[in-house]
């Protein structure tokens, strides 16, 4: 038995961000490679999903719960949000639906499914109650890599840059710690690429004139971009795992408690420099940090060679083979 249509019940939005939809994304499009399958994404009314539209055949964005009850039995679903938990994930199995959930740290609790994804490093697998026989697929090896980053991997598209710092807080940044970053960093001799994610409304502009700083909102070449920089100051979330790999040495701060064991499990690889959770660190604390890395050449190539290795960008795949094998044994 296979599925003609890969359905996607994911969020995005300014207070919880955008990495919900480009890891599904990925998901979806290496299956469907593998099944010729049409991608269906739903989600709120509200939701921006402008960032993965290429990689869908239809969007629903709705605030009805009963279209998700339209979804006919036998179906694969993906199901990826802080607001979607256990009870969807109980309701689509009632009704006979191969469920793939996504969650961080544990946050939903319970994951009734039949694969549960977390592709961060560092995450431990006592943090998820799943029902018997669920496939667990958790660490950096199922660490979603979109496919233009591994297109330039694979291509060696990389070098050590131009000197340039990409400073890149995800796709909302609610605390904007871009601005606090720009900020500390605007008067350095660098030059700096800042990236605003399409949820940005924090202050990052009002530094422009003060310093080589370039800014881009929502940037279509955001991938070679992250390809040409010197040194990445990132999000300890989905963007640094791409940037590992495409082997760029990367300065690390957590935006959120689910992002602390991925920073820290990349730092004491070497293969990143954790600055620490975004509520205790100074613009004193970064300025300092990244100068002492802009500094000193061998430490970037050796954390970006270590980064690579980590992180080889055969996640999404490894996962679709993982889900079409699942799936396979479910439905006969």
């Amino acid at each position: 038995m296979s599925f003609s249509t890969i359905h996607v019940i994911a969020e995005a939005g300014s207070s919880i961000g955008y990495g919900h939809l480009m890891r599904t994304a990925s998901l979806a499009h290496n299956l469907k490679l593998k099944n010729n399958a049409d991608i269906v994404y739903c989600s709120s009314a509200g939701s921006d999903l402008s960032s993965i539209s290429e990689y869908c055949d239809k969007i629903i964005l709705t605030d009805d719960k009963r279209e998700w009850e339209t979804i006919p039995p036998g179906s694969l679903v993906i199901v990826d949000g802080y607001d979607k938990g256990a009870k969807l994930l109980t309701t689509l199995g009632e009704r006979n639906i191969f469920r793939i959930a996504y969650d961080d740290a544990g946050i939903r609790g319970v994951n009734p499914c039949e694969v549960l994804v977390c592709g961060m490093p560092g995450e431990k697998a006592g943090r998820y109650t799943t029902p018997e026989g669920c496939v667990r697929c958790i660490g950096h090896e199922y660490a979603s890599i979109r496919k233009d980053i591994l297109s330039l991997r694979e291509a060696g598209n990389i070098d050590t840059g131009n000197g340039t710092i990409l400073i890149t807080m995800g796709g909302s940044d609610p605390g904007d710690v871009t601005a606090t970053c720009v900020e500390a960093l605007s008067a350095g001799n660098y030059p700096l690429s800042v990236v605003l994610g399409p949820g940005y409304k924090g202050k990052a502009e009002e530094f422009a004139g003060s310093g080589n700083i370039s800014f881009y909102r929502n940037p279509v070449n955001f991938p070679e971009m992250m390809a040409a920089c010197t040194l990445a100051l990132s999000a300890a979330g989905g963007t640094s795992l791409e940037l590992a790999c495409l082997g760029k040495p990367m300065a690390l701060i957590s935006l959120g408690k689910d992002q602390l064991d991925s920073a820290v499990t990349l730092h004491d690889r070497h293969a990143a420099k954790h600055l620490g959770y975004f509520a205790n660190i100074s613009g004193e604390k970064i300025r300092s940090e990244i100068f002492d890395l802009m500094n000193d050449p061998a430490r970037l190539i050796e954390m970006g060679e270590r980064a690579a290795s980590f992180v080889d960008g055969k996640g999404p795949a490894r996962l679709a083979d993982i889900v079409l094998r699942e799936f396979t044994n479910w439905s006969l």
